[in-house]
Parts: structure tokens; sequence; C-alpha cells
């Protein structure tokens, strides 16, 4: 399980990086890169700005539960892999 939950979250966060292929295959969809790259193309909105700061918080959310969850979550109070 927790390797599909990393594989997910690479996955989307891989997605944001792949906008030219995105922009190719996308024929009438509108997805997260296509829409802030058509925001940015005509005017600066600050909810672009407030989705990039979203992303960041959720990504930093998730990373600080998942190290927490590693540190603290041995049962016998041995850690792997330090």
């Amino acid at each position: 399980m927790p390797g599909l939950l990393g594989g997910a979250v690479f996955a989307f966060v891989t997605s944001f990086d792949e906008f030219i292929v995105t922009y190719f295959l996308a024929s009438r969809q509108t997805t997260i890169p296509i829409q802030i790259f058509g925001s940015l193309s005509y005017q600066i909105e600050p909810s672009i700005a407030a989705m990039s700061g979203y992303t960041m918080l959720v990504t930093a959310a998730l990373s600080a539960v998942l190290v927490i969850k590693g540190h603290f979550g041995d049962k016998n109070g041995v850690s792997h892999g330090h």
C-alpha cells in the first residue's frame, strides 16, 4: 500500500513537469497544467499563485506526515534504514 500511494503521488507531481506532452495530447480536455499555461499567457491572476502555494503546502504536509510516520511508526523502537 505505501508503494502504491508513493507511486500515485510521484505520478501526480511528475504530470506537472510534462506540460509539452499534456499540451499535445489533451485535445479538448482542460488539465491543470494547460489551465495554468492559459492563464499565464493572457493575464496574470492571483489564483495561479494561490494554486502554486496550495500545491507546495500539500506536498510539504504529505512529506512531513510520511517522515513522521516513518520515524515514529516503528513499534519496536528500531529505526530501519538509518
